[in-house]
């Protein structure tokens, strides 16, 4: 009597334990989602304006200067015409 059940009971067990993990761990793209969230949420606690500076009150941004004070800070945002006119500054402060 039991010889017959022991197959379906050790079926039935491994399909449990397989289910019960995939009802328990989330899943990767949850996981991915979480530590990305996290990253952001340091980065932005971090995240300061540099020279710009803001009456709390208002809610409107100077979108140019914090625009310029990101393309100071991280060159890759400047448009090649930008870069181009950086370098060109650059190359007559050295012949000064």
């Amino acid at each position: 009597m039991f010889q017959s059940k022991g197959p379906i009971l050790a079926a039935s067990a491994i399909g449990a334990v397989v289910a019960g993990n995939f009802l328990i761990k989330p899943s990767r793209h949850d996981s991915i989602a979480r530590g990305m969230s996290a990253q952001l949420d340091d980065m932005n606690s971090k995240m300061h304006l540099g020279g710009v500076v803001q009456d709390k009150w208002d809610t409107i941004l100077n979108r140019t200067s914090l625009m310029e004070e990101a393309k100071k800070r991280k060159p890759w945002n400047m448009t090649a015409s930008e870069r181009a006119a950086e370098e060109a500054k650059r190359a007559q402060g050295s012949n000064a």
